[in-house]
């Protein structure tokens, strides 16, 4: 779950805040609750339709990198290519 939004408007940043993680879902030990998603591959997103349109282009062919802002500062984290199904 995410929402859009500019979680901290005094430093410009805009992007889609994490509502809610699956436990079991790709994303659960990397992505946090709190989070703001700020790029998708090093592209900035500004809302929620971005992020998603850039998640499904990449997820099914290769890793994903996020930038986010957490706790004030700037992390990368790589979400993992969806599992192919023969």
């Amino acid at each position: 779950e995410c929402r859009s939004g500019g979680g901290e408007p005094d430093r410009g940043l805009r992007g889609v805040v994490v509502t809610g993680v699956a436990e079991s879902g790709l994303a659960a030990s990397t992505v946090k609750v709190g989070d703001l998603v700020i790029e998708v591959n090093n592209a900035r997103i500004s809302g929620a339709g971005e992020f998603f349109n850039y998640l499904a282009a990449s997820a099914a062919v290769q890793d994903t990198a996020l930038r986010v802002i957490r706790e004030e500062k700037s992390v990368r984290v790589t979400l993992p290519a969806l599992p192919r199904r023969e």
